[in-house]
């Protein structure tokens, strides 16, 4: 089951393309989608390392990353780390924490099926998502940048996707077409298998 399907039909009538999918364009977020939301798992694992409550941890580090600009490129990850100490009372190296992070976004292959799949249709494929530039590391590990045909992370654009002005922004990037295609947006996947099959 894909879930939390974003899905926009712009100004003016729809052009025909005679594409076999009525989809022109859809955006995959990355943690939750592309891979394990990594994020949450290292946060997780790094209240548990220091025997703090799980979720409050959680929550008050989510909203220093978004409030003090981490997620938007705004904050350095030393400072970042530095502020969560600070906030927090974590106690642990930079590279620990990091380790923690990046450890816990487990890659899906067979997601990268689904986007073969959709441009084998025609179908324009990018990423946008909330990430830092922990984003390329990620990428330099497992090389999926190659397989979307364009990358908008939140750390680049100075804007999260709090912030809903950030879809319109991506459509323009993508150029005028976009005005008169479908848009679709798949940023959390629920009860989804490599064997899971969807009809476009």
């Amino acid at each position: 089951m894909v879930n939390s399907v974003h899905t926009k039909e712009n100004h003016g009538k729809r052009k025909e393309t005679g594409k076999p999918c009525s989809v022109e364009v859809i955006f995959f977020d990355f943690g939750g989608v592309v891979a394990e939301e990594g994020y949450r798992g290292g946060l997780l694992s790094i209240a548990r390392l220091n025997g703090l409550d799980e979720n409050q941890f959680l929550k008050r580090a989510v909203e220093l990353t978004f409030n003090r600009g981490f997620v938007t490129g705004h904050m350095d990850e030393k400072s970042f780390w530095q502020l969560l100490r600070q906030e927090t009372g974590i106690k642990g190296s930079d590279a620990t924490f990091r380790s923690a992070v990046l450890s816990s976004f487990t890659f899906r292959p067979w997601m990268l099926e689904w986007v073969k799949k959709l441009k084998s249709l025609s179908v324009r494929t990018a990423m946008l998502s909330d990430q830092t530039n922990w984003l390329d590391e990620l990428n330099d590990q497992y090389g999926f940048f190659l397989w979307f045909d364009r990358i908008f992370n939140s750390y680049y654009l100075g804007k999260s996707k709090r912030d809903a002005s950030i879809f319109d922004d991506v459509r323009w990037k993508f150029g005028d077409f976009l005005f008169q295609t479908y848009l679709m947006y798949i940023h959390s996947i629920i009860d989804i298998s490599p064997t899971y099959s969807v009809d476009f």
